[in-house]
C-alpha cells in the first residue's frame, strides 16, 4: 500500500507539473497539491512508519548491544560502538556498520540501542538483560 501511495504521489505530481505549464491552469495546481497530500499521507501507513524508522536508525551512528539467543539462553552477544544499523540484503537480519567492519545478525538474535553513556550502561547490562556474568562481549 506505501508504495502504491508513494507512486500516485510522485507520478501524479510530475503530472501535474507537466499539465501546469502547458495550460497554466489552477485545476492543475489543485491536484498537485493532493498528489503531494497522498505521498505524505503514504509515510503514516504501517510499512511507511517502518520505512521511515529504517531511514532514522541507518542515518545517525549509536552504540548497539546485540545478543545471540538458543533455546532461551544467550550465546553470545557484542557491544558495537558508533555503529550504524540496516537490514540485510543477505538474510532478515540486520547489518552493522562501523569503523571496525562490518557485522550481519539475524535468527533469535536481538538488537537494543543503548541510550545512556557507555560507562554507565556496561556496568549493569548483564544483569539487566540476562547475560551470564562470565561472558565477555566479542568485538
Amino acid at each position: 500500500m506505501f508504495l502504491i501511495l508513494v507512486l500516485i504521489g510522485v507520478l501524479g505530481l510530475a503530472g501535474c507539473i507537466f499539465w501546469y505549464s502547458y495550460t497554466k491552469n489552477t485545476a492543475s495546481v489543485i491536484v498537485g497539491l493532493l498528489c503531494i497530500t497522498v505521498f505524505i499521507a503514504a509515510w503514516g501507513t504501517p510499512q511507511g512508519n517502518v520505512y521511515w524508522l529504517q531511514l532514522v536508525a541507518s542515518g545517525k551512528s549509536g552504540n548497539w548491544l546485540v545478543v545471540d539467543n538458543s533455546g532461551g539462553e544467550t550465546l553470545r552477544h557484542w557491544i558495537l560502538i558508533d555503529s550504524y544499523v540496516g537490514s540485510s540484503d543477505q538474510s532478515d537480519g540486520w547489518k552493522f556498520s562501523s569503523a571496525d567492519g562490518i557485522a550481519y545478525v539475524g535468527g533469535d538474535a536481538f538488537a537494543l540501542r543503548i541510550d545512556m553513556s557507555i560507562e554507565e550502561f556496561l556496568k549493569t547490562y548483564k544483569a539487566r538483560y540476562n547475560i551470564p556474568a562470565e561472558q565477555t562481549a566479542l568485538k
